[in-house]
């Protein structure tokens, strides 16, 4: 068998393979998303051979009873929707969960917590930094909304998002000098890639992940961030000032297109309350909105902007309920693990500490702009941040205490 990657004790054969395919995963899920599920794909599959194999049980992480309340209630929907065939494909969204529960059985130790950070990290400076270059330096257009290498604005943003606050997180709690530095080089260009994305969910969504790390871990500082963040403001271009202020217009054209979906969405909860319309494309079920204003296109939107109220139209009350248990319980088994690091001090592995902390930044990041957007069915930021969260909720074991004695720890 192969030795558990720097975690120490043993844990057979064939789990290499997995945690090689997540840390693929974790690269390409900032690159590539063909490339990414690929791998998750092989890492779930090696996975599945050991568990049947009795080689390894799945960790649980305590989110196991929502995820599966959700997924029976979502599948025995599907057939009572006007749209079964819609519903059955989108199934496969529940595939991306998997990361929760391979993170939390095989990024163990402290050389794999580094290795999986490293690589999210990697790959996000990859893309900020040829994309700020390709799109906005070469071209010299600074007022362009770049999409990186995924070519979708909203998307890349949360992605850079998560990235720069598990970097944020090595800034705030890193061992050493050097891979604080390190981090904070790496960080730069994801903020501005972030800034230039133009995305006001994705800054909403730094703003309180970042907001909840300092307090969390470096409370002191949350007065110099603040006048941090309004020297950034103050001191950013014109058109990037105007898109923040924007967020509080209800007169403004996406703004107001929100608030009509939003209503939307709500007389469809009233229509359906228990069972939802069903996991499927809303536009026929939603007003045509305006893309541009004073323009005749017109678009009708898939999703309704917003996490909770589109819980509630495709999976109706208790969909809403299964699905906010599990997102809302996430955050309180992230919180609960960071206090128990926390207490520990020094004593608790300098990796597990980092990843706890900005597992709960990303979190947040992830809620917070699921209020103005649909982040909870979005596969690529599912992978990153649910992979997150399940190398912090990774339980103590033998070879991997919580607190002490982490031989990792003096490899990494």
């Amino acid at each position: 068998g192969a030795a558990g990657g720097g975690g120490g004790g043993r844990r057979g054969a064939g789990d290499g393979v997995v945690f090689a395919a997540l840390l693929l995963a974790a690269l390409a899920a900032q690159l590539s998303v063909a490339i990414g599920q690929l791998a998750l794909g092989l890492a779930l599959l090696a996975a599945l051979a050991r568990v049947a194999a009795r080689r390894d049980r799945p960790a649980r992480t305590g989110l196991e009873l929502p995820f599966l309340l959700l997924l029976a209630w979502a599948l025995a929907m599907i057939p009572l929707s006007d749209a079964p065939h819609e519903g059955l494909r989108n199934a496969r969204r529940f595939y991306l969960f998997v990361p929760l529960w391979l993170g939390a059985t095989y990024v163990v130790g402290e050389r794999r917590r580094w290795a999986v950070l490293a690589a999210v990290a990697l790959g996000a400076t990859v893309n900020a930094v040829y994309s700020v270059l390709v799109e906005s330096v070469m071209p010299g257009d600074y007022t362009h909304r770049i999409g990186m290498v995924q070519h979708s604005i909203i998307t890349a943003s949360w992605l850079v998002m998560a990235a720069a606050l598990l970097a944020g997180a090595v800034v705030l709690l890193g061992p050493g000098r050097r891979l604080r530095l390190a981090a904070a080089l790496a960080l730069a260009p994801l903020l501005v890639a972030l800034a230039l994305t133009q995305s006001r969910s994705a800054w909403l969504g730094a703003a309180a992940g970042f907001g909840l790390m300092t307090l969390c871990a470096r409370p002191r500082l949350i007065l110099p961030l603040l006048l941090a963040a309004a020297a950034g403001v103050a001191l950013s271009p014109a058109h990037l000032r105007e898109r923040l202020w924007s967020v509080a217009d209800p007169a403004q054209a996406t703004n107001a297109q929100r608030l009509v979906l939003w209503r939307a969405g709500l007389d469809l909860v009233r229509e359906h309350p228990v069972t939802g319309v069903g996991d499927r494309n809303l536009g026929p079920l939603t007003p045509a909105l305006v893309v541009v204003p004073g323009a005749t296109l017109t678009t009708h939107v898939r999703h309704l902007h917003q996490n909770f109220l589109m819980l509630a139209a495709i999976w109706g009350v208790p969909g809403f309920v299964f699905g906010t248990w599990f997102l809302l319980g996430l955050g309180f088994k992230l919180e609960r693990r960071w206090r128990q690091l926390r207490a520990a001090g020094a004593r608790s592995p300098p990796a597990r500490r980092v990843w706890a902390l900005g597992a709960l930044g990303v979190w947040a990041g992830v809620v917070a702009a699921g209020l103005f957007d649909w982040t909870f069915g979005d596969p690529e930021l599912g992978l990153v941040y649910l992979l997150a969260a399940g190398v912090a909720l990774a339980p103590a074991k033998a070879h991997d205490p919580l607190v002490a004695g982490d031989p990792g720890a003096a490899q990494a």
